[in-house]
């Protein structure tokens, strides 16, 4: 399927946007959820992903972070989303709110959280209005429905490289990346695989725009590189919907 995002660039002298958006929150939910019983999630190479699928509102899983690195956490690969669910983290060190994240894609949360401690985080759901954490019990005689991978929702965790960082600007049609320069600038497509896509080169223009032609990949890396700069930018794919198969 093709998909066209714009990409806007004007070069690389000022930056016009807040190039690293932490999604600090204006809205969270209690850290008084239940612990899920699943192993710790923990991501150490760039774009390795750790998951599992048996988390349900009202519950908090927790993964291993390290202080100053970005990950990706979420839950927008889930098999449904018919609920509403909220997203809030937490330091299990010292219970101080981390992120949150509601309706990322469509009713589902996910952010990209860069990490103010080496520790455990708490990662919670919640259904809308953070209504109070479920009991997962059974009357005498009935079967208890565990999570899964079928009724569960699919909770990630995705380590991102340290050197480049997430645009998270205004979107204009999909995502417009904007720079200031006059001078000329290089600039490289790399998909999540490090694979280059394409190399261009600009001569001596303050404002150009770059059509990326098919997103299949989930992320793409941007090296914009001037005479006296050089620039890293990870552009998240907006409509990517996980791997095929």
């Amino acid at each position: 399927m093709e998909n066209r995002n714009l990409i806007s660039l004007h070069g690389c002298a000022k930056v016009l946007l807040f190039i690293f958006a932490i999604q600090y929150t204006y809205a969270q939910c209690p850290n008084d959820n239940n612990f899920s019983f699943t192993d710790t999630l923990s991501s150490t190479e760039d774009f390795d992903e750790d998951y599992h699928y048996n988390i349900y509102p009202g519950q908090y899983a927790v993964a291993h972070v390290v202080e100053g690195e970005s990950y990706l956490i979420g839950t927008c690969l889930s098999y449904f989303g018919d609920n509403d669910i909220n997203m809030s983290l937490y330091s299990e060190e010292d219970g101080s709110l981390q992120g949150y994240n509601d309706d990322a894609c469509g009713e589902l949360p996910e952010l990209i959280y860069k990490a103010t401690f080496t520790g455990t985080l708490r990662i919670l759901l919640d259904e809308a209005g953070c209504i109070d954490p479920i009991e997962i019990t059974a009357a005498p005689g009935d079967d208890i429905i565990q999570p899964n991978e079928i009724n569960g929702y699919h909770l990630e965790l995705v380590l991102l490289p340290s050197d480049y960082k997430l645009y998270d600007g205004q979107a204009i049609e999909d995502y417009v990346l904007k720079f200031l320069s006059d001078q000329d600038s290089i600039f490289m497509v790399l998909s999540d695989t490090y694979e280059e896509i394409e190399r261009d080169t600009v001569l001596n223009s303050t404002e150009f725009i770059y059509t990326i032609e098919e997103m299949e990949d989930r992320f793409y890396l941007l090296d914009i590189i001037c005479n006296n700069s050089t620039w890293k930018v990870l552009f998240k794919n907006p409509d990517y919907e996980g791997d095929e198969g």
